[in-house]
């Protein structure tokens, strides 16, 4: 009897916080998936060879919460990736901001401008032919136990747009664009510490590995971005 009193209870009390959750959140927050189309440039190394990007789209999911009437906390996070015809770099972007809505729109739902700070993250993916790539003159082979990170952090100013889909399912098409500053870029070794470095070293039986240009491209891939995706208001 007392086993099943505690399972009642902590199955009322469960019910009752989702419940409310529910009710906090309602009218409140939006989730959107959005697909981007960056303004990217070349990706190259000082190997003095230039390779053009062949994927420049993207996706981002963002939550945005009320706080004001008419301003909204949004959250970011991204993912795409860069293929050359040596290499290929993933990028991995998370940040957060500010939306503030038009005059006819209200938080967290409708037209509305936005700054945002936000980090993105360049990662080769197969490291091998990824240092090839960088090393003047050319090996067969490195081993590396290393995660090199491109980092480049901007600040970003946004412009959303959106329209329903039904007057009946909160559904909405969401689509804009993004301009960013770069304010920070570094290169370090993720698997270990945040260390910056100038280039990966000079050895003599590998050549000198240099790698400031692809940071170069990095910050300029950062700079614009189109979007159009699709949201829930809950």
């Amino acid at each position: 009897m007392r086993k099943q009193l505690i399972i009642l209870t902590t199955i009322c009390f469960l019910t009752s916080s989702f419940g409310f959750s529910q009710k906090s959140f309602r009218n409140k927050l939006t989730i959107d998936y959005t697909g981007t189309l960056g303004g990217h440039g070349p990706f190259s190394g000082q190997n003095l060879t230039t390779h053009y990007i062949r994927t420049i789209l993207g996706s981002e999911v963002n939550v945005n919460y009320k706080i004001a009437r008419k301003v909204s906390l949004e959250l970011k996070g991204g993912f795409n990736k860069h293929q050359t015809k040596y290499y290929t770099m993933n990028e991995l972007s998370y940040g957060m901001g500010l939306n503030f809505f038009f005059p006819n729109s209200y938080a967290p739902l409708g037209n509305s401008f936005g700054i945002f700070y936000q980090s993105n993250n360049f990662l080769p993916t197969d490291y091998n032919e990824f240092y090839q790539f960088l090393s003047y003159p050319k090996v067969d082979f490195y081993e590396t136990s290393t995660q090199i990170n491109y980092k480049v952090d901007v600040i970003g100013f946004q412009f959303n747009f959106v329209s329903m889909l039904s007057n009946k399912v909160p559904l909405y098409f969401k689509y804009g664009f993004n301009l960013c500053i770069p304010v920070m870029s570094q290169i370090y070794d993720a698997s270990f510490k945040k260390t910056s470095f100038q280039e990966y070293g000079k050895n003599q039986e590998f050549g000198s590995l240099y790698d400031q240009g692809l940071l170069l491209s990095a910050r300029r891939s950062s700079i614009f971005a189109l979007k159009i995706g699709l949201g829930y208001l809950f």
